[in-house]
């Protein structure tokens, strides 16, 4: 997943870095991103050779479980809206938020007893990067949010909530597609992603782990419109 999401990053932080970004940037913001354009490669190249050597030494097939679910929505996100929006504002806004979403995840998993201890090593060493980047993306986001016009910060209103979904819901079609690669018949496949899964209880899960990222929106004025508070309600996001 990580290596997907760190591809995305690379085009963006290099148009911030040589200031071809919608807002203006004074040379330390160009600095740090460039930073950040380094860290990604970095992560993007230790994670893919990682995801090789798991799948050699467990015989694993990665085409099994296709695209992530952010990546996909992403894409609908941007065929959907793009009359309305720049496709690469989307895709910076998209960025901005699961930076600020992804710290909080890297800093469970080394700790999380149930993850094996040769991926929290690897996942160990990530943490503190993403920690300087969500610091950076945080004080990006308001600067891009307070630069759309009224019009724009409406349509871009209703993708925010769909974007925190995106990287923070379950994937039940790479789940699926797992449960099936391991021997199990469609309908007890859905069987399991159905008692797992309960809308409830991943709507708390998504809301709480999307704290960050939401106090974010609400310092930056996000919230102020009331049509878009109420799309983010409709999500069951506040």
């Amino acid at each position: 997943m990580f290596y997907i999401v760190d591809g995305v990053y690379f085009p963006f932080c290099s148009l911030l870095a040589q200031g071809q970004a919608p807002i203006s940037m004074n040379i330390e913001q160009k600095h740090d991103a460039l930073k950040i354009y380094c860290d990604e490669g970095g992560h993007a190249l230790f994670v893919e050779l990682f995801s090789k050597q798991v799948q050699e030494s467990f015989e694993l097939n990665r085409s099994v479980v296709g695209r992530p679910q952010f990546d996909r929505t992403l894409e609908r996100i941007i065929l959907e809206n793009q009359t309305r929006l720049s496709p690469n504002l989307m895709r910076l806004f998209f960025v901005t938020i699961s930076e600020t979403l992804v710290t909080k995840i890297l800093n469970n998993v080394p700790n999380d007893p149930a993850v094996a201890d040769v991926v929290r090593d690897v996942i160990g060493d990530h943490p503190a990067d993403e920690a300087l980047h969500s610091a950076y993306f945080r004080k990006l986001f308001p600067l891009l949010w307070n630069n759309l016009t009224a019009y724009e910060q409406e349509e871009m209103g209703q993708i925010l909530p769909q974007f925190v979904w995106a990287f923070l819901g379950p994937d039940r079609q790479f789940e699926y597609s797992v449960l099936r690669s391991m021997g199990f018949n469609a309908k007890d496949a859905e069987g399991i992603l159905e008692e797992v899964y309960v809308p409830a209880k991943i709507a708390q899960e998504v809301k709480q782990a999307a704290k960050p990222t939401l106090k974010m929106f609400e310092s930056a004025g996000v919230f102020s419109l009331p049509i878009i508070e109420q799309f983010f309600a409709d999500r069951e996001l506040i």
